[in-house]
């Protein structure tokens, strides 16, 4: 373990000094984002329609029109919508079998961690919190389940797990820095109950104070008083990840004696973070301080709320109003009559005495025409205000589904297509995270995960090298038995093509070579362009059309050998993101054509009489053979369990 090195870089005294220069550090971090940090919670509060104490008190005027969560809804599934699909492949698509099995492994593994809705909703999260606040972050834990091994009587490790979390961006520190790279340190800030401060710091229990509350619910952190039920108070803990020194240091600002728990790089990855880059909804051109979105246009959403308070004042207003002469009861009971209903009138002397005529004549009305005017001119100055609110937050009419009928339908295309310039930008922020993310994910599957849980995981069965090169030299000693053993156990002569167990897992733990070989990326966060694709998929098979029709007289006429001709389409098709399915069809075409013997005019005669020597051969031997097939199959079965007990010994030495 490392010694006590604190932020500034400088040997403390103590470790009570060493506590707290991480405490100030944190709130001097804190204070360089409180400007943000004031624009996001007034976003938050627009978003849920509250607008805080500085409300009015008048229910009329308290009324808003609340845009700004309109908006977020618009963009959120516009920038992320499906969890995206893993892609992982060679990244020079050549002709790579180990680079092939380990892009396989990886693939098949993040499709099953990320499969489920738990990590959909955590990055949707995430995307909210960018989308309202301006930063949003997930966070990635290697989660091992230990249990006795009943053979060997050690512990050793019988399930492993990759958990996905949600980071709220209220709980996020980072440390000082202009770029990502400079950044040296980041803490997340927890609240953490006696159970998980146990398990966290065992010797610290008694020393660190419960001073927090958390009144049954996650987002209501409180200061705690006498009357909090003891199961609901919670320790203020912050967990600091510095680069610097490789560490993860736990501290209390409530108990500067010590600090909780300071331990190594516990998940050695190749940038230390166990978490991507955060997704940032503007790039910060001045630093890492995050630029909410609602402070871009606050001024107009508060002029229009303005403007709708003065509508809803109006509205209330403009109701017809009007007064008659007297106590004159045949005037009150028409105006409460409903509709179609007639009145007798009793009191006719009344108009009579006024000089005749109706109704009318003995009622006045409040004049509504100066009302109703204002109100078609606050109409159309608050329509004003949306589209201008539209164009600065960049949300076209098609993309709210809002456009005119009357328009061409290239005018539509030409609008789509400009719309899907705006939304570019956050879109492929989006996909950088959750490419990030999935890097992390398998950098954490390579390095932490046993062979054995990742062949499970994946169905994929690969053999120890030894045994393989048994089996290789056996079936060149026996070509017959090896193909007959091939048709009963389909997966050995599976396991039989894909190279050994230990050539994937030594290029699957080497970071630098993984990163040569491998790519990783994610097919897209948003909905795929079926036109698009379809577009790709005709020039595809329009360019194979054109490549067999040139290609294949200079085949049959032998200028261009087969197996060129294929390698070469193969180098082709990989430009298009066919699929592992294609891909692999290709592979097995180029090897049979590799494989293939060279062409004989009498070939098939010869074929047709070496097939009947070898059923004349069959019969004859065909009891003794079925015998010594059976001691071949078994004495695999042997070899094979006794290389797995021994990788399994090696690796319990390994953790030992």
């Amino acid at each position: 373990m490392a010694d006590y090195g604190n932020p500034n870089e400088t040997e403390p005294k103590s470790k009570k000094e060493f506590v707290g220069a991480w405490v100030e550090a944190i709130e001097a971090a804190r204070r360089d984002e409180k400007g943000w940090m004031h624009s996001a919670e007034a976003a938050v509060q627009a978003f849920r329609g509250s607008q805080g104490s500085s409300a009015p008190t008048d229910k009329v005027a308290a009324r808003h029109f609340n845009i700004f969560h309109a908006n977020v809804e618009t963009l959120v599934p516009a920038v992320f919508n499906s969890v995206p699909v893993p892609d992982v492949r060679r990244r020079f698509g050549d002709d790579d079998p180990q680079a092939k099995t380990v892009s396989e492994l990886l693939e098949r593994s993040l499709t099953y961690i990320v499969d489920d809705g738990h990590y959909e909703n955590v990055v949707t999260c995430a995307v909210y919190d960018m989308v309202i606040a301006g930063r949003g972050l997930v966070r990635n834990k290697y989660v091992p389940t230990f249990g006795m091994d009943e053979q060997l009587g050690v512990e050793r490790i019988t399930d492993e797990k990759i958990e996905t979390e949600y980071v709220p961006y209220t709980r996020f520190i980072r440390g000082p820095g202009m770029t990502w790279n400079e950044v040296p340190w980041c803490a997340f800030e927890h609240y953490l109950p006696k159970e998980e401060l146990e398990k966290l710091a065992p010797d610290m229990l008694s020393k660190v104070p419960f001073t927090y509350s958390a009144v049954g619910k996650a987002d209501t952190i409180a200061k705690a008083d006498d009357n909090t039920p003891e199961r609901f108070r919670r320790a203020r803990v912050f967990e600091i990840w510095d680069k610097r020194t490789k560490e993860v240091i736990f501290v209390c600002p409530d108990c500067m004696e010590y600090p909780l728990k300071v331990e190594p790089d516990p998940l050695q990855l190749k940038d230390f973070w166990p978490f991507p880059r955060p997704a940032h909804f503007t790039v910060p051109v001045d630093g890492l301080v995050p630029i909410c979105p609602y402070a871009i246009y606050r001024d107009l959403i508060e002029e229009l709320n303005d403007v709708t308070r003065r509508i809803q004042r109006l509205v209330k207003q403009l109701r017809p109003r009007g007064a008659y002469i007297g106590n004159n009861d045949d005037v009150k009971r028409l105006a409460e009559a409903d509709d179609g209903e007639l009145i007798p009138l009793q009191n006719t002397e009344g108009m009579m005495s006024t000089g005749g005529g109706g109704a009318d004549r003995l009622i006045t009305w409040f004049p509504l025409e100066t009302t109703a005017a204002a109100l078609q001119q606050l109409y159309q100055q608050r329509e004003a205000i949306k589209q201008t609110i539209y164009e600065v937050a960049g949300i076209p009419d098609i993309v709210r589904g809002a456009t005119d009928p009357r328009e061409t339908f290239g005018a539509q295309q030409i609008k789509a297509q400009s719309a899907g310039a705006r939304f570019r930008s956050i879109q492929a922020e989006v996909a950088r995270f959750v490419r990030d993310d999935y890097r992390i994910k398998s950098e954490l599957i390579a390095k932490r995960f046993q062979p054995e849980t990742v062949m499970e995981m994946t169905s994929l069965k690969l053999l120890p090298a030894q045994m393989k090169a048994s089996l290789m030299q056996m079936a060149q000693a026996n070509p017959e038995q090896a193909q007959q053993v091939a048709a009963q156990e389909p997966e050995l002569a599976e396991a039989m093509e894909r190279p050994a167990v230990e050539e994937v897992f030594e290029l699957l733990r080497s970071d630098k070579m993984r990163s040569y070989r491998v790519d990783i990326e994610t097919d897209s966060t948003i909905l795929a362009d079926q036109s698009k694709w379809q577009q790709e998929m005709a020039m595809f098979l329009q360019g194979t059309g054109q490549y067999l029709s040139a290609i294949g007289p200079m085949v049959q006429e032998g200028v261009v050998p087969g197996e060129t001709a294929i390698e070469i389409y193969a180098g082709f098709a990989r430009n298009f993101r066919l699929g592992k399915a294609a891909e692999d069809a290709l592979d097995r075409l180029a090897e049979q054509v590799r494989n293939a013997p060279p062409s004989n005019p009498n070939a098939a005669a010869e074929a047709q009489a070496g097939v009947e020597r070898e059923k004349i051969a069959a019969t004859a031997q065909a009891d003794q053979q079925k015998t010594q097939l059976q001691a071949q199959i078994e004495q695999i079965q042997i070899e094979f369990e006794r290389e797995k007990a021994a990788i399994e010994q090696q690796n319990k030495e390994r953790e030992l």
